[in-house]
């Protein structure tokens, strides 16, 4: 009951997120732009970045999470199946161990 009540809420906050991905696609173009082309960077820009980061995380995982799904991106891992599906999933995780494991270091 109370999740069909807050499932229009989550639908917002999935357009919000991927609103922000939008216009932090078109920010990056227009940085990139701007540098090469007039050799004038957007003042704050990375920091704009990693702020917006979190939004779009936590606005993503406000609709995955009813889902039971992952915020990722699946070009790949989508189509496979069977032991290929395993040894990708094995794989990415001990990549992603590891550098958690040097970042840490």
């Amino acid at each position: 009951m109370l999740n069909r009540r807050l499932a229009p809420i989550e639908d917002i906050a999935n357009l919000f997120a991927a609103l922000a991905i939008l216009l932090l696609m078109v920010l990056g173009v227009v940085q990139i732009v701007s540098r090469t082309v007039f050799n004038v960077p957007i003042t704050g820009y990375i920091d704009l970045v990693e702020l917006s980061m979190a939004s779009m995380a936590f606005l993503g995982a406000a609709y995955c999470q009813p889902l039971g799904a992952h915020i990722r991106l699946e070009l790949l891992v989508g189509r496979l199946s069977g032991r290929a599906l395993w040894a990708s999933e094995v794989f990415s995780t001990l990549v992603a161990l590891f550098i958690v494991g040097v970042l840490i270091w």
